[in-house]
């Protein structure tokens, strides 16, 4: 990989897309620059005894997984290490997309399953690649094209990949402290694909229903009692034992999930989808199962 020194002049020709702890650019080029924090760099070699800058100087294509896109520069500033540039992909941020999505789609669950599936296949192809950060939206891009959802993930330097290990997990799975066991993570203090798993099943619901899965164990006034895995069931009335029996396999700490699959496309042929309020949330419209 080249290593490519930076001025203030290019950065200053170049167009700011944003910055969250991370700063994102448009070269003049159309590549994507991502300048990482000082703070981002000092906390990946604290906890985990690592160099980033080497994780990006040794990255590959990963041929089975070409929507992972890959770091094709390393980039420098006074000689120092502060970023990469990566090859510019078409597509909208997860959350983005579906917002954008004709009303019409949300309620297709065979449209959504081919959504979903889109993200999930890739997800499964990439034995040896877990993407800790896969539930953040800003880090999966995707479009639609003749009918075909093209999914790709950008976020290289949070992977987990080609052993170079990753200290971060979406906020958006809720409390970190259930993944700091062995089902998600190794004694050498790596993430297993178990992580995945468990991303694309908050994926899942709510792409198809609008519900947030962790509302799982939270108090549930309607009923004064907290809200179980059945009683989202219910709701929805989700009767297909076989996309229950591996929702219930996720929130096991001792027995491994499955993949999703393309099951739900026979799922999707006995149901469609209708609107209603939620009962977990207040303000907040969620889709419910209607047989066919």
């Amino acid at each position: 990989m080249r290593k490519i020194e930076i001025t203030e002049n290019i950065l200053n020709q170049s167009r700011y897309i944003y910055s969250k702890k991370n700063s994102i650019y448009e070269l003049p080029n159309g590549d994507i620059l991502k300048l990482l924090s000082l703070d981002y760099m000092s906390s990946y070699q604290k906890y985990m005894d690592a160099n980033l800058e080497d994780k990006i100087l040794f990255s590959k294509v990963i041929p089975d997984v070409l929507e992972i896109v890959v770091p094709k520069d390393a980039i420098y500033f006074n000689h120092k290490f502060v970023g990469y540039t990566m090859p510019k992909v078409e597509g909208k941020s997860y959350f983005q997309f579906c917002n954008d999505m004709p009303f019409e789609y949300m309620l297709d669950l065979l449209e959504l399953s081919k959504l979903y599936l889109a993200i999930e296949d890739p997800v499964e192809r990439a034995k040896d690649v877990v993407f800790p950060d896969l539930y953040t939206p800003g880090n999966v891009l995707i479009s639609k094209n003749m009918g075909h959802y093209q999914v790709y993930f950008v976020d290289y330097d949070g992977l987990q990949v080609n052993g170079y290990s990753s200290f971060e997990i979406s906020s958006g799975l809720g409390d970190v402290s259930r993944f700091f066991n062995s089902k998600y993570l190794t004694s050498d203090g790596d993430f297993t694909k178990e992580l995945d798993k468990w991303s694309l099943f908050h994926l899942y619901f709510l792409i198809m229903f609008n519900i947030d899965l962790n509302c799982i164990g939270q108090f549930y006034p309607r009923q004064n009692r907290v809200i179980t895995l059945n009683d989202v069931f219910g709701f929805l009335h989700l009767d297909d034992m076989d996309i229950r029996a591996k929702v219930y396999h996720a929130f096991c700490q001792d027995t491994p999930s499955e993949y999703l699959g393309k099951g739900l496309y026979r799922f999707a042929e006995q149901y469609t989808l209708g609107a209603t309020n939620s009962p977990f949330e207040d303000n907040r419209y969620c889709k419910v199962l209607v047989k066919k």
